[in-house]
């Protein structure tokens, strides 16, 4: 874990929407392997609630990559879901529905997390990949 998660979210900033779609997918495929669930779900809909994860799930993602760790890989995946790629949007989206039971629940707890990231990249910070807050 600790040598694949700083090379996928690596991809996920990179200049090319195909590293970044890939990398985006990478992620989930390793997020499902923690979570106990394949990914292969097909979600209808746009709304953020709606979903196929369970509350197992989280509970999982909490117990494997620590409050911080999930907190940290759930605000990254949050962020790329406003991508300027629509196939990266999408593979964001997809991740998100599949491991996240409730949405504002969620956000509420990486908030802080998300608001680092966001602050860095502003200032300049995170230019060369996420902030590492």
């Amino acid at each position: 874990m600790p040598l694949l998660l700083p090379a996928v979210e690596a991809g996920m900033v990179n200049e090319n929407w195909r590293i970044r779609e890939c990398s985006v997918k990478l992620l989930g495929e390793l997020l499902f392997k923690i979570a106990g669930t394949s990914g292969k779900v097909r979600l209808d809909g746009d709304s953020d609630d709606e979903g196929a994860a369970t509350e197992n799930y989280s509970a999982l993602l909490l117990d494997t990559l620590g409050a911080e760790g999930r907190n940290d890989v759930l605000a990254k995946i949050y962020l790329v879901r406003c991508d300027v790629a629509h196939a990266v949007r999408n593979a964001a989206v997809h991740v998100w529905k599949s491991v996240v039971v409730n949405t504002p629940r969620t956000l509420r707890e990486v908030l802080p997390r998300l608001l680092e990231i966001a602050i860095d990249a502003i200032a300049g910070r995170g230019r060369k990949g996420w902030g590492q807050g």
